[in-house]
């Protein structure tokens, strides 16, 4: 007796739906044949499960998709909350963005350092280094490879005068 209802345990249920009424089916040699059937009446198939009968079939296969349902519409609510998140920070970075627009300009540049300018650690008496980096930042910003751009000329006075008032020291 215990053997048979070991074996009962491990049949397969074809899970069927018409509506809101569920169908579990036992996976024997005519299945086919009743699955064709039942398809023909209207049920859709829906899943292939273990279990112990054609109730518990149903019932567990539900409960599955229920679970199922809950994880994405949690995962749902978290994407959105991340998206609501990356849109709230992109509108303040526009914000930030247009506000320092227009004072930006004028005191960015020449209120840095000449150190900054050059690109060295503040304090730096490396002869070498600023040598190094103003040679490279002249090649950078050099009127002939920007094509007359406005900025060039700024940068490159910039530059130049950062690199005499290191190379004095």
């Amino acid at each position: 007796m215990r053997s048979s209802s070991r074996r009962r345990n491990q049949y397969k249920f074809h899970i069927l739906r018409k509506e809101s009424s569920y169908i579990a089916i036992y996976d024997n040699e005519d299945v086919n044949v009743i699955l064709d059937d039942l398809e023909e009446q209207g049920y859709l198939y829906l899943d292939y499960i273990r279990a112990k009968n054609s109730v518990l079939a149903v019932d567990k296969w539900q409960q599955v998709q229920k679970e199922e349902v809950a994880r994405l519409h949690h995962k749902n609510r978290e994407l959105q909350e991340t998206i609501d998140a990356l849109e709230k920070e992109i509108e303040q970075l526009e914000k930030n963005s247009r506000s320092n627009t227009s004072g930006s300009r004028t005191r960015g540049l020449n209120d840095l350092s000449p150190y900054s300018i050059i690109g060295v650690p503040e304090g730096c008496d490396d002869l070498q280094l600023i040598k190094k980096n103003h040679k490279r930042l002249s090649h950078i910003y050099h009127a002939d490879k920007l094509q007359g751009a406005v900025s060039s000329d700024e940068m490159m006075k910039l530059i130049n005068g950062a690199y005499e008032l290191l190379t004095k020291k």
